[in-house]
């Protein structure tokens, strides 16, 4: 007989290998989470670890963007093999930014099914005064500036802590332009007692419209390692820092009613610099000059220089080349040049009046419009040698022939005279003079004094007498047109060929005023004064591209080679070496001698095509 118990206990047994399967199950299929730190302050962000064991299925952490913004996300996973079990681990890293102070609540996170635990999390108000490792600061120069004018934005990062990683990241400043100014600069500070290191960066900002305008805080996201006298190494522990800046406001003010002009140019300084390619105070006619106008305009862009306008002069012909412009960006601020270049040509002697350049602008340090002026400049031109001796040979032989004539008429005339107080009478005399006039009045502009001393030699004299002197005024006419015509020719034939000689010497003298102008290396001088290596090939290779615009050279070697000039070339050699090894470098004296030697190299090139006969060596500016 059958016992009834066996059956109920096998079905016993088997609901508990089904419920501790279960239980293992439930043990492999898991969510845990851990936070780097439970105390954090306001600007510092916190690292949370989720790790999911035995569950295919994505993250869900829509329920922390309640008290919290997720600035980074990673994940891994990893697969393991033990005993004929299989194991698998997906393991997410997040980055948290808390948005409140107080005691915050981390909600759980849910993996499929499965959901981690809460947790509790302290942020405090950041630290104060000497317990500070890290923050940051942010500042502009003005704070109710005008439209389209430079803000200088400095931002200051103070840490006494070590970087293991760090990383800034730039606003996109809506209604502005944002650039860096010049390179970071760093240097040491005491703050209350305490040493900090200073990274120091600045930025230009154009508002672009007037009204509100707010500049986001820029994010400094750092990795440092939890012990700050560990030297760092593969298995150093770190933690992630957040630093922000404050927001910055600005109340950007529009262009003032009433101003001059229609160009809108808000600066902190323009000048003006004007030079001449040879004195002006002894040109000759059909001569040309060049005159180089450098605009030097501090806190503007290039492109907010506005375009000289070529004057037009009586007696001057002008021809402007297209305006050359640069921007230097420097931690001073932007600082920009525009140079115009004016091929000036006098058509006759005599002085001649170029008037003044005039660019009107707007002072954003006092608030005021003013004008920049080059003042009137005057031309002494005098007429071709050529032409003066040919006028003098022509007045000479027309002087000679009028002398000769006289002489001829007041000899004869005294003796006619004599044969006039023998009979001659009155009514004869009357009748050559009335017949005299109409002709001598059509002799083709005969003046009337030689007219008047033809009638009284008429009136003394038979016909041979008449016809001779007709003769020789109508040489004198004749020797006349000869000689103004031999003048015309000379002077505009003569120009027409000398114009081709007269261009490639002004093309050459405007490449030796533009490249070797103060102007055009204070920024190298600046850099050399700085010492930072960088820099200073930055400058000469923009000073290159403002040289030679149709081909800019790529390396400071091609600037040394294109000078021709053994002592630079091997000076920027070894600058360029400098900044790839640690060890060695040119001394201070040396490269503090750039602009110097630029300039003499310059010189000495324009030498080299004043000796050559090729007219076409230089490159077209």
């Amino acid at each position: 007989m059958r016992n009834p118990g066996k059956p109920l206990q096998f079905f016993a047994w088997l609901v508990l290998l089904l419920g501790i399967s279960t239980q293992i199950a439930a043990q492999q299929q898991r969510v845990e989470v851990q936070l780097s730190s439970h105390r954090v302050s306001i600007d510092e962000s916190v690292i949370l670890s989720v790790r999911a064991y035995s569950l295919d299925a994505e993250l869900d952490v829509s329920a922390l963007g309640a008290e919290f913004d997720v600035t980074k996300r990673s994940s891994s996973r990893q697969v393991t093999i033990e005993n004929g079990k299989r194991t698998s681990v997906v393991e997410w890293i997040l980055e948290l930014i808390p948005r409140r102070t107080g005691v915050i609540e981390v909600p759980p996170v849910k993996v499929g099914s499965e959901q981690s635990r809460p947790m509790t999390l302290l942020v405090e108000q950041p630290a104060s005064g000497t317990a500070r490792d890290l923050y940051i600061e942010a500042s502009v120069d003005v704070s109710d500036p005008y439209v389209q004018a430079q803000v200088i934005y400095t931002l200051r990062v103070f840490q006494d802590v070590r970087f293991l990683d760090a990383s800034l990241s730039l606003p996109d400043v809506e209604g502005a332009l944002m650039q860096q100014l010049g390179d970071e600069r760093s240097y040491q500070q005491n703050v209350n007692g305490r040493n900090y290191t200073v990274s120091e960066i600045r930025y230009s900002v154009f508002p672009q419209q007037s009204g509100e305008l707010t500049i986001p805080s820029i994010i400094l996201k750092a990795v440092v390692p939890v012990d700050r006298n560990q030297v760092p190494n593969t298995r150093t522990r770190t933690r992630s820092l957040t630093r922000r800046a404050q927001n910055i406001t600005l109340n950007v003010r529009p262009r003032p009613d009433g101003l001059e002009g229609s160009w809108w140019l808000p600066a902190k300084d323009i000048q003006l610099q004007s030079e001449w390619s040879e004195p002006i105070d002894a040109l000759s006619v059909d001569q040309p000059v060049t005159r180089t106008i450098h605009v030097m305009a501090h806190g503007v862009a290039d492109s907010q220089l506005p375009t000289l306008d070529v004057p037009q002069v009586d007696n001057i012909s002008i021809y402007a080349d297209t305006p050359t412009a640069a921007t230097n960006a420097s931690e001073k601020g932007m600082l920009s040049q525009q140079t115009n270049t004016w091929a000036v040509i006098a058509q006759v002697p005599g002085k001649l009046v170029l008037p003044e350049v005039r660019v009107n602008w707007f002072d954003t340090k006092t608030g005021e419009a003013r004008v920049a002026t080059l003042p009137a400049e005057t031309l002494v031109v005098n007429a071709p040698d050529g032409a003066n001796q040919n006028m003098l040979n022509n007045n000479s032989a027309s002087s000679n022939t009028s002398n000769t004539n006289g002489g001829g008429v007041i000899d004869q005339a005294t003796a006619s005279g004599q044969q006039n107080d023998s009979g001659l009478n009155a009514n004869d005399t009357d009748a050559l003079v009335e017949q005299s006039e109409p002709n001598g009045s059509e002799q083709n502009g005969v003046s009337e004094n030689a007219l008047s001393n033809a009638s009284t030699a008429i009136v003394v004299s038979d016909g041979n007498t008449w016809r001779n002197i007709a003769f020789g005024l109508l040489v004198g006419w004749i020797l006349s047109l000869a000689g103004i015509w031999f003048w015309w020719r000379k002077r505009f034939g003569k120009t027409k060929q000398a114009k081709p000689v007269a261009i490639t010497e002004s093309t050459v003298d405007r490449f030796r005023r533009r490249a070797g102008s103060r102007a055009a290396l204070e920024p190298i001088k600046s850099a050399c004064q700085e010492g930072d290596v960088s820099k200073i090939s930055q400058q000469v290779l923009a000073w290159g591209a403002m040289v030679w615009p149709e081909s800019p050279p790529t390396h400071i070697s091609d600037v040394a080679k294109r000078l021709n000039h053994q002592p630079l070339s091997d000076l920027f050699n070894d600058l360029d070496a400098l900044q790839y090894r640690s060890a060695g470098g040119v001394k201070p004296v040396a490269v503090e001698s750039i602009p110097d030697m630029l300039k003499t190299a310059v010189d000495q090139y324009q030498e080299q095509q004043d000796k050559s006969t090729e007219a076409n060596a230089l490159p077209a500016l």
